[in-house]
């Protein structure tokens, strides 16, 4: 199971949509998460595979979420974060496999088409298990905003109730239509944008 030093040279190649380097702090913490949640298993190639597919969905989520709260340009697709990655094209094609037993991978132009189709089938399928992860660690939606909407900033990735008081960010105040999408998002389990 990859740590956090297997994969930080990877993190901080993917999460780069603040200049001062608070998302990737923000991911840190979340890979904690992570690793505490039981998704990450085993020491072989497929499984190291996985869990840098697993930060390539995080990234490609903390992305999407930052571009509908702050209107934050287009984010990557997970085929880019995987290529960017290096990931093991044979290895990924496994949990493609698995993660999308109905898909007719025959139908593929090419050899990057495919790598495209298997990136997005593996990061689609993760999508659900982060956010139950997730959600398990923070106990609501409203607490997993929160600490994505503050990772801009980040300090700590459990929000304290006194600063989102102090934030303006309550659950009663009035929302524009970036912060609403962004909730949306979460609230709908992290589905693609």
């Amino acid at each position: 199971m990859p740590d956090w030093i297997e994969v930080s040279d990877n993190a901080n190649a993917i999460f780069n949509v603040w200049t001062d380097g608070s998302d990737l702090r923000w991911a840190e913490q979340v890979w904690k998460i992570i690793e505490e949640g039981n998704l990450l298993a085993g020491d072989d190639l497929v499984s190291f595979t996985e869990a840098r597919m697993y930060l390539a969905t995080l990234a490609v989520i903390y992305h999407e979420f930052c571009g509908l709260a702050f209107d934050n340009g287009t984010p990557p697709s997970a085929s880019e974060l995987a290529d960017e990655l290096d990931l093991d094209r044979l290895s990924l094609g496994i949990l493609a496999a698995e993660a999308s037993e109905d898909e007719d991978w025959r139908d593929s132009g090419d050899d990057y088409e495919l790598f495209e189709l298997a990136a997005q089938a593996v990061s689609r399928s993760m999508r659900p298990y982060l956010y139950d992860c997730l959600f398990e660690f923070f106990k609501s939606d409203w607490a997993m905003f929160h600490s994505l909407y503050q990772s801009q900033n980040f300090t700590q990735v459990i929000p304290d109730e006194d600063k989102i008081a102090d934030s303006g960010m309550t659950e009663n105040a009035s929302i524009s239509p970036n912060i609403l999408m962004a909730y949306q998002f979460l609230d709908a389990r992290f589905t693609e944008q």
